[in-house]
């Protein structure tokens, strides 16, 4: 392996990262450990400091049957490893999954903001996945873009929170 974490062998290939053409390189599908019942929100986390850090991380999966794992897809081991140090839900990353394995995984992409492809309509009962209100419990009010507002009753008094659709699953 070189200093970048990128060594040949094993991987899915592609186009370049550009997206023009122009050649090939080889993604890498690793296993990271999470903390319990946290994939989302991991998953979630590591697409958005790829995006922010300009590193080379392409798809972030979880698998229902697989709890305690995400599954990333990325060029550069070294990149990856830097993201995981920044999260504190990301335990370590175990090991590279062969090819043939991991595309039992690929088939349920994370997309923005934690979004598994679930739809939120209005006067859903939701759980709050992400965020300082994760675990609590509520009823979706309005859906404002990508936001919604969710009313909790967990105490005296009922408060309403804003919080974005991919911090949502339905109970």
């Amino acid at each position: 392996m070189n200093k970048s974490g990128d060594d040949s062998g094993g991987g899915v290939t592609g186009d370049s990262p550009d997206g023009k053409g122009g050649g090939e390189y080889t993604l890498r599908v690793f296993a990271v450990r999470t903390a319990g019942r946290r994939e989302k929100s991991v998953a979630g986390k590591i697409s958005s400091l790829s995006r922010q850090m300009g590193f080379g991380v392409e798809e972030v999966h979880f698998h229902p049957t697989t709890r305690g794992y995400v599954y990333v897809v990325c060029r550069n081991l070294a990149e990856l490893e830097e993201i995981v140090k920044r999260i504190p839900d990301a335990r370590q990353i175990v090991g590279e999954i062969p090819p043939e394995e991991a595309r039992a995984f690929l088939s349920s992409p994370v997309k923005e903001e934690g979004k598994t492809g679930i739809e939120i309509r209005e006067y859903d009962t939701v759980v709050i996945d992400q965020g300082p209100e994760a675990g609590s419990v509520g009823v979706v009010e309005k859906i404002e873009g990508k936001n919604a507002v969710v009313l909790i009753n967990d105490g005296l008094m009922p408060r309403r929170v804003e919080v974005p659709v991919g911090f949502l699953s339905r109970k």
